[in-house]
Parts: C-alpha cells; structure tokens; sequence
C-alpha cells in the first residue's frame, strides 16, 4: 500500500536524508515526528542506553514500535534518496496483492505501507516503509539452534524451494536473497522481509542501486536477465541446507561463529577451484551433497547468466543415493512372502470327491462281507491292510498333483537358492564396515584439520576486511558532512537568489498599494494630502524614515530626503510599518520559482568544489577496494599453499569412499535380503505345514 499524501512545502526539497543516530533522535517522539495514527501513538523498542532501538543496514535503519493495543509494527527509514523509489514501492504492493496466496506453497509475503510523508527530522518529513511485524527467526541464527536436527533443517531447504518457485511463477526477483531476509516461522514455513531491492514485471527498465549481501552474490555484477538474479543466491542456500541436512557437522567446520554467511562465503567464489568450503562439499561421501555442489561449479563456469533453479538432492543422482550407506534401503524381492491362497487347499477335483466316497464305502462293504461270514476273518483283514494301502497311495497321488503343493515347493526351492547366493554376498561386511569407519574418520580428521588451520587465517582476513570497511566508513562520514554542507550552502544560495527575486517583484508591486481609506492609521485626511503634494501616492513612493527626537523625514526612492508637513515621528513610523506590511502581502504572492538558468549557475558555482569531494569519495572507494582486493588476494595464496594438500587427499579419499560405500551399500542390502528371505522361508515351511498329508485327507473328505 502506498500513501501519497503530501504537503509539498514540508517534504525533503535536497536529496541528503538524516543517518541512524538522527533518526534514533527523532522516534524518540512518535507523536512530533509521525502523522500516522498508528505511529504517533506507539511507542518504540528502546536499547540498554534507554534509545529507540535501532537495526541499521547499507541503506536503511529500522525500529520497532508497539501500537496501544499491543500490535507490533516495524519502520524502515532510508539514509539515502532514490528517484524511483515510490513508483517501485506502488508497483511491488500491486504485484503482491494480485497474487492470491491460497496458491502459495506458504505465507511468504509481508504487508506492508509506503508513507510518503512519514518521518519528520529537523522539520523536514521523509519517506518510510511501515511493515507488518514477522514473528519469525532469521535463516543464520534458527540453522545455529538446529543444524543437528536434520529432518528440519531439510523440510526448510524443502521450503525454500518450493518458496523460490513461488517467486519465480509470479516472475518476482527480490534481489537480496540471503540469511537475514529470510525468516523462519514455528512451523518451518518461510517468510521474505525487505523489499528494497524487489524486481516485479511492472519495474522492467528501471533501475536498482543495491546489489545484495556480497556473500550470497557472484563476484560479477549480473549481466543475466533480471528474472534471474535470484538464481545465484537460490543456489548458495540450497547447497548450504541440504549439506547441512545430510551432514550436520558441516556447519562446524565451514562456518565461522559471527560469520555473515551459511556454508559459502564470497571468498568461496573468487576462485571456485580453491575454494575449501566448494573442494570439501565436493569431495562429501553423501553423493548427493557432492552431485548438487559439482553441478553448481560447472553451470557457474560454463556462465554464470545462466543459471536453471536447482533440483533437490534425491533427483540429482537417485541411482547414488540407492548405494550410499548413509541412506542405504533394503532391497525388496517378489517371492519374499507367500501368498495366502497356499495357506491351504482348495477346490477337491472330482478324482478327489470319488476318492473320499469309494474309500469309506470300500471299507464298509469289507466289513460287511466279513460280518456276514462271506470271508474270513483272516483274510478280512489282509484285505483290510491292502485296501488301506491303496488308498493311502491313491491319495498321496492325487495330493502330489495338488497346485498348491507344487508351487510351494518350488518357492520354497527357490528360496533356498535366493539364501545360499545372499549369504556367501554377506560374507566379509564386518571388515568392510570397520574399512568404511576408518575411511569416515580419515574423512573427518582431514576436514577438522583444514577446518582447524583455514579458521584463524579467514577470521584475520574478515577482520582486516572489516577493520578496511569501518575506517573507510568513517572517512566518508566527514566526506558526506562536507558533501551535505556543500548542498546546505547550495540550499542557502538558492534561497537567498529566489528571496532576493521575492523582494525584488514585491518592490516593484509597492505601486498598487496607494494611500487611500484607512490604510494608515493615524493620518488624516490633511495627512494624505500633503503626502500626495509631495508626490507620495502608494507604497512605492517612498524606501525608508528617519526619525529624530522631534521630527521625522520621509527617504524617497532616489535618497533624497523631504520633510512632510504635519508628519511627525509617530506618524513616520505608522506609515513605514505600513509600507512593510504592503511588502510582506505582495511578498506572500509571489508564485516565481528559479529559473534553469539561475540554477545552472548555483550549480556551476559549486561544481568545483563538488567535484573535489567526490573526487575524494571516489579514491577513498578506490583505495579500500584495493586494500580488501590485497586481503582477498593472501587469503587465496594461503588458501592455494596450504590447501591443496588435503584437499588432493581429499579428492582421492572420494573415489574410494564412493566405492566401499557402493559395495557395503549392497552388502547391507543382501543382509537386509537375507533376513526377509529367512522370515518369508519360515512362513512358507509353516504354510507348507498347514498342506501335510493329514490336512489333505481332512480336506479330501471334509472340504475344508
């Protein structure tokens, strides 16, 4: 949203604006210094010295204020003038409120109101942003409380992405992607903050002076399309989360406590080769965390213009992932259990139904005959003994017909094979997981001892880096006081120009004044008719009085002095407030402004002087780039002589732990193989079991 409302004689005419400390003065009142009922009334967050707290950046200083009713809000004034910045603000808040956010993957946006008239310091009002206060964690400090929790740390890097999609379907660019303008809500969800640097379609051809947090930007200013400028940055925090997911002792040994970056700092990126943070994530035994960081290297040398949005790890190199003992799955098979229908028989065939009705029968009829005295008993009973093994033997045929019989016992031989193959692949994984142990300890030993030696050396070039920033910020603060009473004197010299023009045409509007009526209080009408005698008739007629203990004289135009019968000191003086009185009004009408010409000569006057200091600014710039550029440059001499070492080391130690890895990867497997083929063998031999020689015949003659 976006409030123009503005009273034009009260806006800043110049384009310096107040630092910090002035505005800090300045909120210390938000009923002088804010018309917004919301701010006037709140009251800010103070620090320890009892002043309104302060959160200063490059270009901006923000406070935390609380309404009456308790609602936080969040205000950010600006330290430098931008033409374009109201229209980008307009433009960004009627992108924003076009998206509906029901197709968001997450609340991401920020309410917020551009007040054009919004602050006032030293009576002069300037714009601020009022925001929508966030609960939320920024990015570097919530990774600091939990980058051992992994399951998180990726949900988040989950949630980035999908964010980063988000962006890049409503084709919005926020243009400072990184740590602090990110915040990380309870429930893991992301929200963006800060939309200075915001590129929407509408903004196409308009310019941004920011050019985001050095380390989340290339080394090189972006040349790409401005849709991509995110691209850079999205990569940084994608490679930083998910290797922190994978291998939460990363953020141990690649980030330096205080730093202002997660895994890669802009040092990392002057030369990709050398870099300890790129060679270590390259060389990582998760073979994701490594696809995802070479991948990253050859897209920025190939061009860093054209950069696609990364994918998450497990697409990268999903057939490495199935062999990395850190993630390693058991393996599945299709006969590892048995099916329920050879649990039991089913269906009797009619060979079967005659079988269970002839027998009984037969037997019946035996001891029928015998009975009746038809065969003896003798021979009753070796009939008896035959028939029963004929019958025993056409039922063991018919059951070694049986499907289900049959198909167990293949499975069941199958099986056999499937254990004797997976137990002699088991064989030796013991070894081979102390071997692999050994190569994660000689793993991380190299790493703590590049870790160990890079952290004083980086630290010593962040400081040396920061001590270069601080003396050259407080040399261009005396340059910017010279540069802002350079525009105070310009201010001056335009002022006293354009009121020595308001005196000039209010003097020459003195003649429409005339001595008339009641203008002049104290005249009579003999007065007035001795002034006109004279020749005074308006205003204009006479400059000034001079007036003695007794008497008075009128001082023409010309400075000539005349003496007015009847006009003593009082009346001298009521007829000079008069004069004053009629300059004043025509002075009030004056509408003029300077003209270009009037202006370029202001300008011209000053130029030399202007050119000086920023002559100045421009070698002071000059000078700390090259200091930190020499900073830069021994750091990454130490970075080549000490480095390269271990990281050769390292880059052997990699194929080695991709191949053991790859091999325990399927001994686990087979293992894993091993004891679902050992379960699913002792649940077919019980469903085998349940198909014996005495279930059959129950079945044969029962049905069931």
């Amino acid at each position: 949203m976006i409030d123009e409302r503005a009273d034009k004689s009260q806006v800043n005419p110049l384009r310096n604006y107040p630092s910090g400390s002035q505005y800090a003065l300045a909120v210390q009142n938000p009923a002088l210094c804010f018309r917004h009922p919301e701010l006037a009334y709140a009251t800010p967050d103070l620090n320890s010295n009892g002043m309104p707290r302060a959160i200063s950046g490059n270009f901006a200083t923000v406070f935390i204020l609380t309404s009456p009713r308790g609602k936080r809000v969040a205000i950010k004034c600006f330290t430098f003038h931008t033409d374009e910045r109201a229209s980008r603000y307009l433009k960004i808040a009627q992108k924003l409120a076009s998206i509906d956010s029901t197709t968001q993957s997450q609340p991401w946006k920020m309410n917020f109101e551009y007040l054009s008239v919004g602050i006032c310091v030293a009576g002069i009002w300037y714009p601020i942003v009022k925001m929508e206060w966030i609960e939320g964690v920024d990015l570097l400090r919530w990774i600091e409380s939990n980058h051992t929790d992994s399951e998180s740390v990726r949900l988040v890097a989950e949630n980035f992405l999908s964010l980063a999609k988000d962006l890049a379907l409503a084709g919005i660019v926020h243009g400072d992607l990184q740590h602090g303008n990110i915040l990380v809500a309870p429930d893991r969800t992301l929200r963006l903050v800060d939309y200075d640097a915001m590129h929407v379609p509408s903004c196409d051809g308009s310019t941004n002076s920011e050019t985001g947090h050095r380390n989340y930007q290339p080394v090189t200013r972006w040349e790409g399309p401005p849709t991509d400028f995110d691209r850079f940055s999205i990569w940084i925090i994608v490679i930083s989360l998910f290797s922190i997911a994978s291998d939460p002792l990363l953020w141990k040994l690649l980030h330096d406590q205080g730093g202002e970056y997660l895994l890669l700092a802009a040092e990392d990126f002057d030369d990709l080769d050398t870099s300890l943070s790129f060679s270590v994530l390259r060389c990582h035994r998760d073979p994701a965390v490594s696809a995802l960081s070479e991948l990253f290297v050859h897209l920025v040398t190939e061009s860093t213009n054209i950069l696609p949005l990364p994918v998450i790890p497990d697409d990268i190199a999903p057939d490495l992932r199935q062999t990395n003992p850190m993630h390693s799955e058991p393996l599945t098979s299709a006969k590892t259990s048995a099916s329920t229908d050879l649990n039991a028989f089913h269906g009797r065939t009619t060979l079967e139904i005659l079988a269970a009705v002839s027998s009984p029968l037969s037997f019946v009829a035996l001891f029928s005959l015998s009975a009746a005295g038809v065969i003896s008993f003798y021979m009753a009973v070796s009939y008896f003994l035959a028939l029963f093994f004929l019958i025993t033997a056409i039922t063991l045929l018919l059951r070694s017909r049986r499907e289900e019989l049959n198909r167990i016992d293949a499975s069941l031989k199958t099986q056999q094979l499937d254990l004797s193959s997976r137990s002699i692949a088991a064989v030796g994984i013991d070894e081979m997981e102390r071997n692999y142990a050994q190569l994660i300890a000689n793993e991380s030993a190299l790493m703590s001892e590049l870790a160990n030696a890079r952290g004083p050396t980086r630290m010593r070039a962040q400081k040396e880096y920061a001590r270069i920033e601080i003396d050259k910020n407080a040399r261009k603060s005396a340059i910017n006081d010279r540069l802002n009473n350079l525009n105070l004197s310009k201010r001056n010299a335009c002022e006293k120009l354009l009121r020595e023009q308001r005196e000039l045409w209010a003097r020459s509007q003195l003649g429409f004044y005339e001595l008339s009526g009641n203008s002049v209080a104290g005249l009579n009408p003999g007065d007035k008719k001795a002034l006109k005698c004279n020749g005074i008739h308006t205003a204009a007629d006479f400059a000034d009085v001079h007036i003695s203990r007794s008497s008075a004289l009128l001082i023409l135009p010309d400075g000539r002095r005349v003496r007015i019968p009847g006009i003593g000191p009082k009346k001298a003086e009521e007829l000079i407030a008069w004069r004053r009185r009629c300059e004043s009004h025509a002075q009030s009408r004056y509408s003029g402004t300077l003209s270009a010409t009037d202006t370029k000569k202001i300008a011209n006057e000053f130029k030399p002087l202007e050119d000086e200091i920023k002559a100045l600014e421009q070698k002071l710039d000059e000078d700390a780039s090259r200091r930190q550029n020499a900073v830069n440059s021994e750091a990454k001499q130490w970075r080549t002589n000490h480095i390269a070492d271990n990281r050769s080391k390292l880059e052997i130690l990699r194929p080695e732990l991709h191949e053991i890895g790859r091999n325990l990867a399927e001994k686990r497997g087979s293992v894993e193989e091993l004891k679902h083929l050992t379960n699913a063998h002792k649940a077919l031999l019980l469903s085998r079991s349940r198909l014996s020689f005495p279930h059959y015949v129950r079945f044969i003659h029962l049905g069931d």
